[in-house]
């Protein structure tokens, strides 16, 4: 499949299923919208991501102190934005999700500074709110073109599921107590397993290792070990977050399948995966040369009726390279 017709199918999926950050956006309404100017009053500039107070001062002279979450530090930085720009005392006008538990909490996906430079903080296909995109100068050359795997991948499109998820009552009642502002592994500094480490908006890079294929992942600075010689998993292997994993080569697409998973959960909205689960990933190529598509598929009959399936894309870009990945633990509040 071509890049174009790649990415017209995850905008197909984005508006017939539901679509998510790599970082929890359940507790948001996003089919909500609020903005307003406040002054920076705490900052939080770490991994695993953005977290500020921003204080809102109404007509009447009260303040309203809001949450502001965004995207993970290195995204931020990718875009432009430094520290300095949200630095205690900066006024700034924040647009975005607003909470969808009564919360004065906000999942900002737009911001203006007092400079007049508005900046996206999501990882989506969000468009500029309050100021109109500046042209791009055109390149006449052609495009670089990936010949092999082996390079360095950039995010290029929010992955999303290819269809509902049909999960078990087990699954379902996990869910329904599960808490993203208090629960989610991430907020305190705990790397996620399969499949979730890579469907992040972040770079990664394929080494070649004699025979074999290294998988280093920005995010939480993880590496996989895809086994390129074996045919079958070594049930012997030790059970880890990120399992075991063994992969060839078909039709020009990299085909990786993983077992022995220590299991945990699935996404961050609280779904769960079972030790037992088995992934099976698709690496391909597009026909541009610069499109790397992906789709992995989790069987886990203990927490899913049926196989679920993520699609994602990835784009080559000469430029991108590898930030180290430094993450801060989060205060989690106890009320």
């Amino acid at each position: 499949m071509n890049s174009k017709a790649f990415l017209a199918l995850i905008l197909l999926f984005l508006m017939t299923a539901i679509s998510h950050g790599h970082h929890s956006i359940a507790p948001f309404d996003r089919a909500a919208w609020f903005e307003f100017e406040g002054e920076v009053i705490q900052l939080s500039w770490r991994n695993p991501h953005l977290g500020l107070t921003a204080r809102l001062t109404n007509d009447d002279g009260t303040n309203e102190d809001w949450q502001i979450e965004a995207d993970a530090i290195n995204s931020l930085m990718r875009r432009g934005l430094t520290r300095e720009d949200f630095a205690v005392g900066e006024k700034i006008r924040f647009g975005g999700w607003p909470s969808s538990q009564g919360r004065q909490a906000l999942l900002s996906t737009n911001v203006l500074l007092a400079n007049g430079q508005e900046y996206i903080m999501r990882d989506t296909d969000t468009p500029l709110v309050w100021t109109s995109p500046e042209e791009e100068a055109t390149n006449s050359s052609n495009p670089v073109i990936a010949t092999d795997l082996f390079r360095v991948w950039s995010y290029e499109a929010l992955y999303v599921r290819k269809s509902p998820f049909k999960l078990t009552d087990k699954s379902e009642q996990a869910i329904a107590v599960y808490d993203p502002f208090l629960d989610m592994p991430s907020l305190r500094c705990i790397p996620p397993g399969m499949p979730n480490a890579i469907l992040s908006p972040y770079p990664f890079e394929f080494v070649q290792e004699g025979d074999n294929i290294l998988l280093n992942i920005e995010e939480w600075e993880s590496q996989r070990f895809i086994d390129m010689t074996s045919f079958q998993i070594p049930q012997d292997a030790p059970r880890t977050r990120l399992g075991y994993s063994i992969g060839k080569f078909e039709n020009s697409a990299l085909l990786v399948r993983t077992e022995r998973l220590s299991g945990g959960l699935l996404d961050d909205d609280g779904t769960l995966m079972s030790q037992d689960a088995a992934i099976d990933e698709i690496f391909t190529i597009a026909d541009d040369g610069i499109t790397l598509n992906y789709q992995v598929t989790v069987t886990d009959p203990e927490y899913l009726v049926e196989p679920a399936t993520y699609i994602a894309a990835w784009r080559w870009n000469p430029d991108t390279i590898m930030r180290s990945f430094e993450c801060d633990p989060e205060v989690v509040p106890t009320d």
